[in-house]
């Protein structure tokens, strides 16, 4: 089984030079690492492209791993802009 790093609420990404970041968890839910909020399908990447802003990220890598019935976002994921997630490897990873 492969497996890629998690992602959390204000982990990075990156857009075509443009920085941003995980806004919010996309689901009410307590699951954290190391205190915070893990990052599910749908939810919200803040991109400081002007022109695209807040936007969902729906698709994820992890095909295996969910919280509260929603798929765990991990390192290569990418929201609606076109965005990709890249959280520092913290040691956790899922499937």
């Amino acid at each position: 089984m492969s497996s890629a790093v998690i992602a959390l609420v204000n982990d990075p990404g990156s857009h075509g030079g443009f920085s941003g970041y995980i806004k919010n968890s996309g689901v009410n839910t307590t699951f954290t690492v190391g205190g915070v909020l893990v990052a599910v399908k749908g939810a919200t990447y803040h991109c400081n492209n002007p022109l695209h802003g807040d936007n969902a990220i729906n698709n994820p890598v992890a095909t295996k791993t969910t919280c509260t019935g929603q798929l765990v976002i991990t390192y290569g994921a990418t929201a609606s802009c076109g965005a990709q997630i890249t959280p520092p490897d913290r040691n956790v990873v899922v499937g």
